[in-house]
């Protein structure tokens, strides 16, 4: 047995241990179908208020659209005084410096201020009423140490100390003040509250009531101080009991989860015992989920047992109207595409905006949303039911090393073929990056995982253009029907290879952690850019191709180059730079609005949409790259060739969206090649003709 077969073989089994994982993945995927929605109570209020109907008539409503849970948040300083109670809170430093507040003061709280007794960075609560007075006291009673707060009493009003550091100290934006002459003098930074404004203080036995009445399940939104985590930990458990609060979800409020870092391991404990799943709520921009302190480990050290969960954040439910519908579907379509693109299982809901801050009242929108939505999330065999935690996925480094080798194997080729590298030369990098990979993995699994992804990524990517660029040169010459056959098997060719290379780069990120977005692949700016200067190489390489090949780029940089070449490449490049550019959703380029019509058109028909990038964009810029070079224009077929490279990167990006279920990735592919042949058709035919018109033009004129 020759060498080529041996590396064949080893090839054919790094590829089967490569695909394991995915089978493992789509089966996962498969069984993780279930999704629940909580509602936000006080969102929910709000709306009562905007109706005729009271807040439990809106939660029976929303129950009987099979809304589930109720949640209620832990009530603060800050929401007591918004909410219009009788109590006021303001940092010392400030009460310190208002005359007139001074002088209302207690005598003994004026002597404390003096003394230093009380310090600058503490808060003053002031309270007006002996419920909320009763109600703010014994909720610190509960939940922290007695030198964290005093009270104070005198014949009209009481007031509580609380402690405070510098660390706690919120301040206000600097302000510049300007002299006559428009000229900045001087920059002022005033002191604002502190972050005690904001730490848990109870939770309002009234709503809890309410929810219990509509028969829901009540879910508590826990604030967590770090001072006193360990405090805070042992009183949700004692409350969750209280208050029957349901065991199947945790949902954290603010920075940190709730008993970080003291008290983590009284909660984690507790969540282990009663089954709970901790909810990872996705943050605004649709990537990975809102940071706070000690999520990440309790996630982890839970083996992963968590949900996704999508808010339907201010900037969604204004969405009435938009994209030239006459009703909520767009924010319909957004929950849609949570659930189905991005493994989100727990909606947590908010009712719809006509405008901003204007709530929609009618049922019947309502009704109509809810069912369109849940018939359309149907065809996908996701049901609302109990959402159970998903199974478990894990690769040890040995299967990653193997599943690697296949990535070392078609990279060594890529660099024989376009480059003539000696097969010695070819033997030493293939033991180096065995070497290097094996390495690597012992070092940290989790950044070897994500560069074998990235690898794989550039090197498939590379094997798309190394076979494009060979069609390419196969070409020349041909006309017509040859040419059209030519040009659509060119394209299924070129773009199934990069859904295998998509594939392939998935696979060493289809673990559990990445499903939940716990970890993500970061590599996606670097897996679309460095494929554009391997297509500029290979094409110089293998298109250009003479003995001198440094002769070749001092030609390239000579060359004259017509006006109108530049302003093709301008377009096609402004046009590849688009699409690349706004590439997730951290970025301020937006889709344009007949775009998103477009694509809400192909969503709601199609059970995947497939990329407009890839059929609208990169097909035919194939297309006329295979037609320029059948009539030996380089240049245009340089050019066109270029745009086309966004489609084979574009195809691998679709399966690094590594939340989106795998079936999903595979569809919206399938979908977009098939509309890639009907453009390419389109295109080719269109340049056929205008050639055919060109040329009786020209034998018209000399005639």
């Amino acid at each position: 047995m020759n060498v080529k077969k041996i590396i064949i073989i080893i090839l054919l089994l790094s590829l089967i241990f490569t695909f394991k994982p995915l089978i493992e993945r789509y089966n996962i995927e498969d069984e993780y179908k279930n999704i629940e929605m909580v509602l936000d109570y006080e969102e929910v209020n709000k709306l009562a208020e905007f109706s005729e109907e009271t807040t439990l008539s809106w939660l029976n409503y929303f129950q009987s659209n099979k809304a589930t849970k109720v949640s209620i948040q832990e009530e603060s300083l800050d929401s007591l005084i918004k909410s219009g109670k009788d109590l006021d809170a303001r940092l010392v430093y400030n009460v310190s410096r208002d005359f007139n507040t001074m002088k209302d003061l207690p005598e003994e709280i004026v002597k404390d201020i003096d003394s230093k007794s009380i310090g600058q960075y503490d808060m003053l609560i002031s309270l007006y009423n002996d419920e909320i007075f009763d109600f703010v006291l014994n909720g610190l009673k509960e939940r922290y140490d007695n030198n964290f707060y005093k009270t104070y009493n005198n014949n009209d009003n009481k007031y509580i100390i609380l402690k405070g550091s510098v660390k706690e100290l919120l301040l206000k934006e600097t302000e510049k003040y300007l002299d006559y002459t428009g000229e900045p003098y001087i920059e002022n930074q005033d002191y604002y509250s502190s972050k005690i404004r904001y730490i848990g203080i109870g939770y309002d036995e009234m709503k809890i009531s309410k929810v219990h009445e509509s028969g829901m399940d009540l879910l508590l939104r826990p604030i967590n101080y770090m001072p006193y985590s360990e405090g805070l930990a042992k009183n949700y458990i004692d409350k969750a009991k209280e208050y029957n609060v349901s065991e199947d979800f945790i949902i954290f409020q603010g920075k940190s989860i709730l008993g970080y870092p003291d008290g983590y391991q009284i909660l984690m404990d507790y969540i282990q015992k009663k089954e709970i799943l901790p909810v990872l709520i996705e943050t605004a921009v649709q990537r990975s989920h809102i940071e706070q302190d000690g999520i990440n480990n309790l996630i982890y050290d839970l083996n992963f047992n968590g949900v996704r969960g999508f808010s339907i954040w201010d900037y969604i439910r204004e969405r009435y109207g938009e994209y030239s519908y006459s009703g909520p579907e767009e924010i319909e379509n957004s929950i849609y595409r949570a659930v189905t693109e991005r493994n989100v299982r727990l909606i947590y809901f908010k009712p719809y905006m006509t405008e901003k801050n204007v709530y929609l009242t009618d049922k019947d929108e309502y009704d109509e949303s809810f069912e369109r939505l849940y018939s359309r999330l149907n065809e996908h065999d996701i049901k609302v039911n109990n959402v159970k935690e998903i199974e478990k996925n894990n690769l040890s480094i040995i299967i990653l090393f193997i599943m690697f080798i296949n990535v070392i194997i078609i990279g060594l080729y890529l660099l024989k073929n376009n480059f003539k590298t000696p097969d010695r030369y070819n033997l030493i990098l293939g033991l180096l990056g065995l070497v290097m990979s094996g390495l690597l993995l012992i070092y940290s699994k989790s950044i070897a995982e994500k560069i074998f992804s990235l690898g794989a990524s550039i090197v498939y990517a590379g094997f798309g253009i190394n076979y494009m660029l060979l069609k390419l040169k196969e070409a020349e010459g041909l006309k017509g029907k040859t040419l059209i056959i030519h040009s659509m098997k060119t394209l299924t060719i070129v773009f199934v290879v990069s859904i295998i290379g998509g594939l392939i780069t998935a696979s060493y990120l289809s673990q559990t952690k990445y499903i939940l977005e716990v970890d993500i692949f970061r590599g996606v700016k670097l897996s679309q850019l460095v494929p554009i200067l391997v297509f500029i190489i290979f094409y110089i390489q293998k298109l250009l191709n003479r003995e001198n090949n440094l002769q070749i780029y001092k030609e390239i940089l000579n060359n004259n180059i017509k006006i109108y070449y530049g302003i093709i490449l301008l377009i096609i490049g402004g046009i590849g730079f688009y699409y690349i550019a706004r590439t997730g959703h951290e970025t301020d380029i937006e889709p344009l609005q007949i775009e998103m019509i477009f694509r809400n058109f192909l969503e709601s028909n199609l059970l995947a949409r497939p990329r407009t990038k890839e059929f609208m964009f990169a097909a035919p810029s194939l297309s006329a790259a295979l037609f320029f070079k059948s009539r030996k224009n380089e240049i245009l077929t340089f050019i066109f060739s270029l745009g086309a490279v966004t489609g084979i990167t574009s195809f691998i990006n679709t399966f690094t969206h590594l939340r989106t279920p795998l079936y999903l990735s595979i569809l919206r592919s399938i979908y977009s090649i098939g509309f890639s042949l009907i453009i390419a058709l389109i295109i080719v035919g269109v340049l056929l003709l205008f050639e055919r018109l060109l040329t009786f033009l020209k034998e018209k004129a000399y005639v």
